[in-house]
């Protein structure tokens, strides 16, 4: 497997589902299918995932029209974010 790159760009303003999210972080991560759609799935692929896999920063847009238009989808993806602390979060809008 390459090293996937230093920061990886995710923009969420089209995102209208938690299953949605949880698909398209599962895609931009190229995170296996290994522990279910969930959040707790994805919380298992940034613990087993190798470190030098993951990348350094994740870039996130559209978090701003996410919050307008499906607020406690938006709410449950902060709070995902927040748990992550081995990867820098910046926020672009």
């Amino acid at each position: 497997m390459s090293r996937r790159p230093d920061i990886i760009r995710l923009d969420v303003c089209e995102i209208d589902s938690e299953g949605d999210l949880i698909d398209y972080l599962q895609m931009s991560l190229e995170f296996p299918n290994l522990y279910g759609d969930t959040w707790r799935g994805i919380e298992q692929n940034f613990f087993y995932d190798p470190e030098m896999n993951l990348p350094r920063a994740l870039h996130i847009t559209g978090l701003v029209k996410m919050r307008e238009m499906h607020q406690k989808l938006a709410e449950k993806f902060e709070i995902f974010l927040k748990g992550q602390t081995d990867i820098k979060i910046v926020f672009k809008d």
